[in-house]
Protein backbone atom coordinates (compact mmCIF):
# COMPACT_ATOMS: atom_id res chain seq x y z
CA UNK A 1 0.00 0.00 0.00
CA UNK A 2 1.37 3.41 -1.01
CA UNK A 3 0.43 5.39 2.09
CA UNK A 4 2.37 8.51 1.04
CA UNK A 5 0.50 8.74 -2.27
CA UNK A 6 -2.84 7.98 -0.60
CA UNK A 7 -2.28 10.79 1.93
CA UNK A 8 -1.38 13.17 -0.87
CA UNK A 9 -4.39 12.27 -3.05
CA UNK A 10 -7.13 11.57 -0.53
CA UNK A 11 -5.96 13.99 2.16
CA UNK A 12 -7.14 17.53 2.82
CA UNK A 13 -4.48 19.04 0.52
CA UNK A 14 -4.71 21.85 -2.10
CA UNK A 15 -4.49 20.77 -5.74
CA UNK A 16 -3.53 22.77 -8.82
CA UNK A 17 -5.36 20.94 -11.62
CA UNK A 18 -7.52 21.92 -14.61
CA UNK A 19 -11.11 20.74 -15.13
CA UNK A 20 -10.74 17.84 -17.58
CA UNK A 21 -7.84 16.36 -15.65
CA UNK A 22 -9.78 16.69 -12.40
CA UNK A 23 -12.79 14.88 -13.87
CA UNK A 24 -10.59 12.02 -15.10
CA UNK A 25 -8.78 11.82 -11.77
CA UNK A 26 -12.05 11.68 -9.83
CA UNK A 27 -13.24 8.84 -12.07
CA UNK A 28 -10.07 6.88 -11.31
CA UNK A 29 -10.43 7.55 -7.59
CA UNK A 30 -14.06 6.45 -7.61
CA UNK A 31 -13.23 3.22 -9.39
CA UNK A 32 -10.08 2.45 -7.40
CA UNK A 33 -7.80 2.62 -10.45
CA UNK A 34 -5.37 5.24 -9.16
CA UNK A 35 -2.60 2.86 -8.15
CA UNK A 36 -3.21 0.05 -10.61
CA UNK A 37 -0.13 -1.14 -12.48
CA UNK A 38 -0.40 -1.04 -16.27
CA UNK A 39 1.57 -2.64 -19.06
CA UNK A 40 2.23 0.80 -20.55
CA UNK A 41 5.31 2.90 -19.83
CA UNK A 42 4.96 4.81 -16.57
CA UNK A 43 4.06 8.48 -16.96
CA UNK A 44 6.47 11.23 -15.88
CA UNK A 45 9.92 9.92 -16.80
CA UNK A 46 13.42 11.21 -17.40
CA UNK A 47 16.07 10.17 -19.91
CA UNK A 48 19.38 11.31 -21.39
CA UNK A 49 19.61 12.50 -25.01
CA UNK A 50 22.67 12.69 -27.26
CA UNK A 51 22.26 15.86 -29.32
CA UNK A 52 24.76 14.76 -31.97
CA UNK A 53 23.21 11.38 -32.76
CA UNK A 54 19.67 12.45 -31.82
CA UNK A 55 19.22 9.24 -29.83
CA UNK A 56 17.98 8.65 -26.30
CA UNK A 57 20.80 6.68 -24.69
CA UNK A 58 19.96 6.46 -20.98
CA UNK A 59 16.81 6.30 -18.90
CA UNK A 60 18.31 6.27 -15.39
CA UNK A 61 21.27 8.03 -13.84
CA UNK A 62 22.68 4.82 -12.42
CA UNK A 63 23.49 4.00 -16.06
CA UNK A 64 25.37 7.29 -16.43
CA UNK A 65 28.90 5.99 -16.53
CA UNK A 66 31.81 6.20 -18.94
CA UNK A 67 29.70 4.59 -21.66
CA UNK A 68 27.97 7.95 -22.07
CA UNK A 69 30.61 9.78 -24.08
CA UNK A 70 30.65 13.31 -25.44
CA UNK A 71 29.92 16.73 -24.08
CA UNK A 72 26.66 17.49 -25.87
CA UNK A 73 24.25 15.48 -23.74
CA UNK A 74 20.98 16.86 -22.40
CA UNK A 75 18.38 15.28 -20.14
CA UNK A 76 14.73 15.11 -21.18
CA UNK A 77 12.06 15.19 -18.47
CA UNK A 78 8.71 14.02 -19.82
CA UNK A 79 5.82 15.34 -17.70
CA UNK A 80 2.84 13.57 -19.23
CA UNK A 81 0.84 12.49 -16.20
CA UNK A 82 -0.70 13.76 -12.98
CA UNK A 83 1.89 15.60 -10.91
CA UNK A 84 2.35 14.14 -7.45
CA UNK A 85 5.16 14.26 -4.93
CA UNK A 86 5.05 10.50 -4.36
CA UNK A 87 4.60 8.40 -7.48
CA UNK A 88 2.55 5.24 -7.91
CA UNK A 89 2.45 2.11 -10.05
CA UNK A 90 1.54 4.05 -13.20
CA UNK A 91 3.65 7.21 -12.83
CA UNK A 92 6.82 8.51 -11.23
CA UNK A 93 6.53 11.21 -8.57
CA UNK A 94 8.38 14.51 -8.46
CA UNK A 95 10.48 13.31 -5.54
CA UNK A 96 12.16 10.61 -7.64
CA UNK A 97 12.35 12.76 -10.78
CA UNK A 98 13.94 15.63 -8.84
CA UNK A 99 16.66 13.34 -7.56
CA UNK A 100 17.38 12.07 -11.09
CA UNK A 101 17.35 15.59 -12.54
CA UNK A 102 19.90 16.92 -10.06
CA UNK A 103 22.24 14.01 -10.78
CA UNK A 104 22.09 14.78 -14.50
CA UNK A 105 22.54 18.49 -13.74
CA UNK A 106 25.72 17.77 -11.78
CA UNK A 107 27.37 15.69 -14.53
CA UNK A 108 30.00 17.61 -16.50
CA UNK A 109 28.96 15.97 -19.80
CA UNK A 110 25.40 17.26 -19.57
CA UNK A 111 24.67 20.70 -21.02
CA UNK A 112 21.17 21.15 -19.62
CA UNK A 113 17.68 19.81 -20.09
CA UNK A 114 14.30 19.98 -21.80
CA UNK A 115 10.99 19.45 -19.98
CA UNK A 116 8.34 18.16 -22.39
CA UNK A 117 4.93 18.87 -20.87
CA UNK A 118 1.46 17.49 -21.50
CA UNK A 119 -0.13 17.59 -18.05
CA UNK A 120 -3.23 19.08 -16.52
CA UNK A 121 -1.49 19.57 -13.18
CA UNK A 122 -1.70 17.79 -9.86
CA UNK A 123 -0.88 18.27 -6.21
CA UNK A 124 0.61 21.39 -4.67
CA UNK A 125 3.19 19.21 -2.88
CA UNK A 126 4.51 17.75 -6.13
CA UNK A 127 4.60 21.13 -7.84
CA UNK A 128 6.46 22.87 -5.02
CA UNK A 129 9.06 20.12 -4.83
CA UNK A 130 9.84 20.23 -8.56
CA UNK A 131 9.82 24.04 -8.57
CA UNK A 132 12.43 24.05 -5.80
CA UNK A 133 14.54 21.58 -7.79
CA UNK A 134 14.42 23.80 -10.89
CA UNK A 135 15.31 26.85 -8.82
CA UNK A 136 18.41 25.16 -7.37
CA UNK A 137 19.79 23.51 -10.54
CA UNK A 138 22.74 25.22 -12.21
CA UNK A 139 22.36 24.39 -15.90
CA UNK A 140 19.86 25.80 -18.40
CA UNK A 141 16.56 24.09 -19.01
CA UNK A 142 13.84 24.77 -21.61
CA UNK A 143 10.16 23.92 -21.25
CA UNK A 144 8.26 22.58 -24.28
CA UNK A 145 4.47 22.06 -24.42
CA UNK A 146 3.59 19.17 -26.72
CA UNK A 147 1.53 19.63 -29.85
CA UNK A 148 -2.13 19.11 -28.87
CA UNK A 149 -0.92 19.06 -25.26
CA UNK A 150 -1.20 21.33 -22.26
CA UNK A 151 0.74 22.83 -19.37
CA UNK A 152 -2.00 23.55 -16.87
CA UNK A 153 -2.06 24.55 -13.22
CA UNK A 154 0.72 22.66 -11.37
CA UNK A 155 2.37 21.94 -14.74
CA UNK A 156 2.22 25.68 -15.46
CA UNK A 157 3.96 26.32 -12.15
CA UNK A 158 6.73 23.89 -13.09
CA UNK A 159 7.30 24.95 -16.70
CA UNK A 160 7.39 28.62 -15.62
CA UNK A 161 10.56 27.89 -13.63
CA UNK A 162 12.46 26.99 -16.81
CA UNK A 163 14.69 29.49 -18.61
CA UNK A 164 12.63 29.51 -21.81
CA UNK A 165 9.06 28.32 -22.46
CA UNK A 166 8.14 26.96 -25.89
CA UNK A 167 5.11 25.29 -27.45
CA UNK A 168 5.13 22.99 -30.46
CA UNK A 169 1.92 24.50 -31.78
CA UNK A 170 0.04 27.78 -31.41
CA UNK A 171 -2.99 25.81 -30.23
CA UNK A 172 -1.16 24.03 -27.42
CA UNK A 173 -2.85 24.95 -24.14
CA UNK A 174 -1.39 26.75 -21.14
CA UNK A 175 -2.88 28.35 -18.03
CA UNK A 176 -5.39 27.31 -15.34
CA UNK A 177 -3.50 29.24 -12.66
CA UNK A 178 -5.56 28.45 -9.59
CA UNK A 179 -6.07 26.23 -6.56
CA UNK A 180 -8.84 23.86 -5.52
CA UNK A 181 -9.74 21.31 -2.88
CA UNK A 182 -12.00 18.26 -3.24
CA UNK A 183 -12.83 15.78 -0.51
CA UNK A 184 -15.52 13.49 0.85
CA UNK A 185 -16.24 12.22 4.35
CA UNK A 186 -18.85 11.01 6.82
CA UNK A 187 -20.52 13.56 9.03
CA UNK A 188 -19.87 12.82 12.69
CA UNK A 189 -22.33 10.28 14.14
CA UNK A 190 -23.63 9.46 10.66
CA UNK A 191 -24.89 5.91 10.12
CA UNK A 192 -24.15 4.25 6.78
CA UNK A 193 -26.21 1.68 4.90
CA UNK A 194 -24.69 -1.21 6.82
CA UNK A 195 -25.72 0.32 10.12
CA UNK A 196 -22.18 1.34 11.07
CA UNK A 197 -21.95 4.60 12.98
CA UNK A 198 -19.08 6.95 12.22
CA UNK A 199 -17.84 8.78 15.31
CA UNK A 200 -14.91 11.19 15.68
CA UNK A 201 -13.80 12.28 19.17
CA UNK A 202 -11.13 14.84 20.07
CA UNK A 203 -9.22 15.55 23.26
CA UNK A 204 -10.53 18.38 25.42
CA UNK A 205 -7.78 20.82 24.44
CA UNK A 206 -7.76 19.87 20.74
CA UNK A 207 -10.37 22.48 19.89
CA UNK A 208 -8.80 23.48 16.56
CA UNK A 209 -7.56 20.08 15.42
CA UNK A 210 -8.85 19.30 11.89
CA UNK A 211 -11.16 22.30 12.24
CA UNK A 212 -11.39 23.06 8.52
CA UNK A 213 -12.30 19.45 7.66
CA UNK A 214 -14.81 19.03 10.48
CA UNK A 215 -16.58 22.30 9.71
CA UNK A 216 -16.81 21.43 6.03
CA UNK A 217 -18.14 17.90 6.56
CA UNK A 218 -20.44 18.51 9.50
CA UNK A 219 -21.66 22.08 9.03
CA UNK A 220 -21.15 22.84 5.32
CA UNK A 221 -18.89 25.66 6.47
CA UNK A 222 -16.09 26.06 3.93
CA UNK A 223 -14.77 29.44 5.07
CA UNK A 224 -11.97 28.00 7.20
CA UNK A 225 -10.76 25.79 4.35
CA UNK A 226 -10.86 28.73 1.95
CA UNK A 227 -9.24 31.27 4.27
CA UNK A 228 -6.62 29.04 5.92
CA UNK A 229 -5.80 26.51 3.20
CA UNK A 230 -6.88 27.48 -0.31
CA UNK A 231 -6.29 31.24 -0.40
CA UNK A 232 -2.79 31.10 1.19
CA UNK A 233 -1.75 28.26 -1.12
CA UNK A 234 -3.13 30.12 -4.12
CA UNK A 235 -1.26 33.32 -3.24
CA UNK A 236 2.00 31.39 -2.97
CA UNK A 237 1.26 29.82 -6.36
CA UNK A 238 0.40 33.10 -8.11
CA UNK A 239 3.29 35.03 -6.56
CA UNK A 240 5.62 32.29 -7.73
CA UNK A 241 4.29 32.64 -11.27
CA UNK A 242 4.78 36.40 -11.20
CA UNK A 243 8.36 36.01 -10.00
CA UNK A 244 9.20 33.34 -12.57
CA UNK A 245 7.38 35.06 -15.45
CA UNK A 246 7.55 38.87 -14.89
CA UNK A 247 5.61 39.48 -18.10
CA UNK A 248 2.53 37.61 -16.92
CA UNK A 249 -0.66 39.68 -16.71
CA UNK A 250 -2.90 39.76 -13.63
CA UNK A 251 -5.82 38.93 -15.92
CA UNK A 252 -4.10 35.62 -16.75
CA UNK A 253 -4.12 34.51 -13.11
CA UNK A 254 -7.84 33.77 -12.76
CA UNK A 255 -7.76 30.11 -13.81
CA UNK A 256 -8.37 30.62 -17.54
CA UNK A 257 -6.75 28.48 -20.24
CA UNK A 258 -5.09 30.01 -23.31
CA UNK A 259 -3.81 28.99 -26.72
CA UNK A 260 -0.02 29.32 -26.66
CA UNK A 261 -0.06 31.53 -29.74
CA UNK A 262 -2.16 34.11 -27.91
CA UNK A 263 0.15 34.51 -24.91
CA UNK A 264 3.56 34.95 -26.53
CA UNK A 265 5.60 37.26 -24.31
CA UNK A 266 3.70 36.50 -21.11
CA UNK A 267 3.17 32.77 -20.54
CA UNK A 268 5.12 31.53 -23.59
CA UNK A 269 8.34 32.73 -25.21
CA UNK A 270 8.34 30.94 -28.55
CA UNK A 271 6.58 28.46 -30.85
CA UNK A 272 9.05 25.75 -31.86
CA UNK A 273 9.94 22.07 -32.17
CA UNK A 274 11.87 19.70 -29.93
CA UNK A 275 14.95 20.38 -32.06
CA UNK A 276 14.47 24.10 -31.46
CA UNK A 277 14.27 23.43 -27.73
CA UNK A 278 17.48 21.39 -27.83
CA UNK A 279 19.26 24.15 -29.75
CA UNK A 280 18.03 26.71 -27.22
CA UNK A 281 19.51 24.65 -24.38
CA UNK A 282 22.86 24.49 -26.19
CA UNK A 283 22.69 28.24 -26.86
CA UNK A 284 21.99 29.05 -23.21
CA UNK A 285 24.66 26.59 -22.09
CA UNK A 286 27.26 28.24 -24.32
CA UNK A 287 26.32 31.67 -22.95
CA UNK A 288 26.56 30.41 -19.36
CA UNK A 289 29.94 28.78 -20.00
CA UNK A 290 31.25 32.00 -21.54
CA UNK A 291 30.22 33.99 -18.46
CA UNK A 292 31.76 31.42 -16.13
CA UNK A 293 34.99 31.29 -18.10
CA UNK A 294 35.30 35.08 -17.96
CA UNK A 295 34.60 35.09 -14.24
CA UNK A 296 35.68 31.86 -12.45
CA UNK A 297 33.90 33.02 -9.28
CA UNK A 298 30.61 32.36 -11.06
CA UNK A 299 31.30 28.68 -11.70
CA UNK A 300 29.03 27.59 -8.88
CA UNK A 301 26.39 30.25 -9.45
CA UNK A 302 23.46 30.52 -11.84
CA UNK A 303 23.71 33.22 -14.48
CA UNK A 304 22.52 36.60 -13.20
CA UNK A 305 19.16 37.68 -14.56
CA UNK A 306 19.34 40.31 -17.33
CA UNK A 307 18.17 43.85 -16.76
CA UNK A 308 15.46 45.27 -19.02
CA UNK A 309 18.09 47.21 -21.01
CA UNK A 310 20.28 44.12 -21.42
CA UNK A 311 17.27 42.11 -22.59
CA UNK A 312 16.43 44.85 -25.13
CA UNK A 313 19.97 44.79 -26.50
CA UNK A 314 20.27 41.01 -26.72
CA UNK A 315 16.69 40.13 -27.73
CA UNK A 316 15.19 43.17 -29.51
CA UNK A 317 12.48 41.18 -31.34
CA UNK A 318 11.25 39.45 -28.17
CA UNK A 319 11.39 42.77 -26.30
CA UNK A 320 9.24 44.40 -29.00
CA UNK A 321 6.70 41.56 -28.83
CA UNK A 322 6.44 41.85 -25.05
CA UNK A 323 6.20 45.65 -25.19
CA UNK A 324 3.52 45.62 -27.91
CA UNK A 325 1.54 42.99 -26.03
CA UNK A 326 1.62 45.17 -22.92
CA UNK A 327 0.56 48.28 -24.85
CA UNK A 328 -2.31 46.41 -26.51
CA UNK A 329 -3.48 45.01 -23.17
CA UNK A 330 -3.43 48.50 -21.58
CA UNK A 331 -5.32 50.02 -24.51
CA UNK A 332 -7.96 47.34 -24.21
CA UNK A 333 -8.24 47.85 -20.42
CA UNK A 334 -8.64 51.63 -20.73
CA UNK A 335 -11.10 51.23 -23.60
CA UNK A 336 -13.36 49.00 -21.54
CA UNK A 337 -13.45 51.61 -18.76
CA UNK A 338 -14.03 54.53 -21.18
CA UNK A 339 -17.09 52.80 -22.63
CA UNK A 340 -18.85 53.89 -19.40
CA UNK A 341 -17.48 57.45 -19.29
CA UNK A 342 -20.81 59.20 -19.92
CA UNK A 343 -22.39 57.20 -17.11
CA UNK A 344 -19.92 58.10 -14.34
CA UNK A 345 -16.75 60.00 -15.40
CA UNK A 346 -15.26 60.11 -11.90
CA UNK A 347 -15.63 56.35 -11.41
CA UNK A 348 -14.09 55.76 -14.84
CA UNK A 349 -11.14 58.01 -14.00
CA UNK A 350 -10.58 56.21 -10.69
CA UNK A 351 -10.81 52.82 -12.41
CA UNK A 352 -8.22 53.75 -15.06
CA UNK A 353 -5.82 55.13 -12.43
CA UNK A 354 -6.19 51.95 -10.34
CA UNK A 355 -4.44 49.96 -13.13
CA UNK A 356 -7.04 47.22 -12.63
CA UNK A 357 -9.38 45.72 -15.26
CA UNK A 358 -13.11 46.41 -15.12
CA UNK A 359 -14.65 43.62 -13.03
CA UNK A 360 -18.20 42.33 -12.93
CA UNK A 361 -19.23 44.36 -9.87
CA UNK A 362 -18.12 47.67 -11.39
CA UNK A 363 -19.79 46.81 -14.70
CA UNK A 364 -23.09 46.08 -12.93
CA UNK A 365 -22.87 49.42 -11.08
CA UNK A 366 -22.37 51.27 -14.36
CA UNK A 367 -25.35 49.50 -15.92
CA UNK A 368 -27.54 50.39 -12.93
CA UNK A 369 -26.47 54.04 -13.06
CA UNK A 370 -27.02 54.17 -16.83
CA UNK A 371 -30.47 52.69 -16.43
CA UNK A 372 -31.31 55.22 -13.70
CA UNK A 373 -30.12 58.08 -15.91
CA UNK A 374 -32.28 56.88 -18.80
CA UNK A 375 -35.33 56.75 -16.54
CA UNK A 376 -34.60 60.25 -15.17
CA UNK A 377 -34.15 61.64 -18.68
CA UNK A 378 -37.52 60.21 -19.69
CA UNK A 379 -39.18 61.88 -16.69
CA UNK A 380 -37.55 65.21 -17.49
CA UNK A 381 -38.60 64.97 -21.13
CA UNK A 382 -42.21 64.78 -20.02
CA UNK A 383 -41.87 67.86 -17.74
CA UNK A 384 -42.07 71.56 -18.54
CA UNK A 385 -38.92 72.95 -20.10
CA UNK A 386 -37.12 75.73 -18.21
CA UNK A 387 -36.63 78.77 -20.42
CA UNK A 388 -33.37 80.72 -20.18
CA UNK A 389 -32.92 84.27 -21.44
CA UNK A 390 -29.88 84.92 -23.65
CA UNK A 391 -28.33 87.00 -20.86
CA UNK A 392 -28.45 83.98 -18.48
CA UNK A 393 -26.76 81.55 -20.86
CA UNK A 394 -23.10 81.01 -20.05
CA UNK A 395 -20.51 78.58 -21.44
CA UNK A 396 -20.66 75.45 -19.37
CA UNK A 397 -17.58 73.27 -18.80
CA UNK A 398 -18.58 69.65 -19.15
CA UNK A 399 -17.49 66.85 -16.79
CA UNK A 400 -15.62 65.29 -19.71
CA UNK A 401 -13.59 68.54 -20.11
CA UNK A 402 -12.67 68.43 -16.41
CA UNK A 403 -11.75 64.76 -16.65
CA UNK A 404 -9.34 65.28 -19.54
CA UNK A 405 -7.73 68.29 -17.81
CA UNK A 406 -6.87 66.03 -14.85
CA UNK A 407 -5.71 62.98 -16.85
Amino acid sequence: MNVALAREVYGFQPWMVEGDTFAALMFLLKNGDLNRETSLERANSISLYDTKSAVTILTRTYELNQDANGNDLIYVLNLNGVITKNGGMSSYGMKELSSQLLKFDADSRVKGGVIIVDSGGGSSLGMELMKYTLQTRKKPIVGLIERAGMAASAALGIISETDWVMAEDENSQIGSAGTMLAFSGHANKAIDGDGAKHVTIYATKSIKKNKAYEEAVNNDNYEIAINEILDPANEIFLNGLKKARPGILDSQLDGSMYNAGNVIGSLVDQIGSFEDAVNKVLELSAATEKVNNNNPKNNNQKTKAMTAQEFLQQHPAAHAEIFNAGVAAEQERVGVWMAHFTTDPEAVKAGIESKKPLDGVARENFLIKASSKDALSKIKSDSAVTIKTPEAAEPVKTEADSFYENV
